[in-house]
């Protein structure tokens, strides 16, 4: 339902229809609304690039040096913008501008590759998301032998979504985590911190952590912990 949706969040995506560009709600926040739950933050993608949406919107900074995204401010509420990025040069974790069905084979899992239209209220879905969110089924995009080594943090991710969703983590990907754990070592103290905050603030973090244990995660993320 639309009345799940923030207001500002509606109102970026119309800016963006009526300056010519497509506008979609993506990600965690689709999953959310689809199973029911409000979502607690609502990020955007387009086909506008961040210089344009600068532009459009005056209340928003470009941020990032690998990725570069746009943060439109409402108030206390920060509403994060990005572009179709592509997959062409076969990397997911590249900075070229792409389109949707470039864009969609760079996201992690498919429960967390669904795109949402509030104006036409329709579900845009490449990859069978629909039907895993509804099986509780945890099924990457992006193929097993690169998914983790382009990206280690999404190690942490396939647990916290697992946990937040009640779904099931195959053996093989199992598996294939625990096999590169160590890689989180190469991640920045930072971001992984970041990540610690969204676990404790999930309200699901002892499920999360009882994952991380069990794939070798968890002293990436508490080193000093024995």
């Amino acid at each position: 339902s639309n009345t799940n949706i923030d207001p500002d969040a509606l109102q970026i995506i119309l800016w963006l229809r009526d300056a010519g560009f497509t506008a979609y709600i993506v990600g965690g926040a689709v999953r959310d609304l689809i199973v029911g739950n409000k979502p607690k933050d609502f990020d955007i993608v387009t086909d506008a690039t961040p210089s344009k949406i600068k532009r459009l919107f005056r209340n928003s900074r470009i941020i990032g040096k690998r990725f570069r995204i746009v943060h439109v401010v409402f108030g206390q509420k920060i509403f994060e913008v990005s572009t179709f990025r592509s997959n062409a040069d076969g990397s997911s974790v590249g900075n070229e501008f792409g389109t949707i069905d470039e864009d969609v084979l760079r996201r992690d899992f498919t429960i967390n590759a669904l795109y949402y239209d509030p104006i036409q209220e329709q579900v845009v879905d490449y990859v069978g998301g629909m039907r895993d969110i509804k099986k509780h089924v945890l099924r990457p995009v992006i193929p097993l032998d690169r998914i983790f080594t382009d990206d280690p943090v999404r190690m942490l991710r396939a647990i916290k979504y697992s946990a937040k969703t009640d779904a099931k983590i195959s053996f093989s990907l199992r598996h294939k985590i625990r096999a590169n754990a160590s890689l989180l070592s190469q991640i920045a103290p930072s971001r992984l911190t970041e990540e610690l905050l969204k676990i404790l603030n999930s309200g699901c973090a002892a499920e999360i952590v009882g994952e991380a244990l069990d794939t070798d995660l968890y002293m990436a993320l508490q080193p000093a912990a024995t």
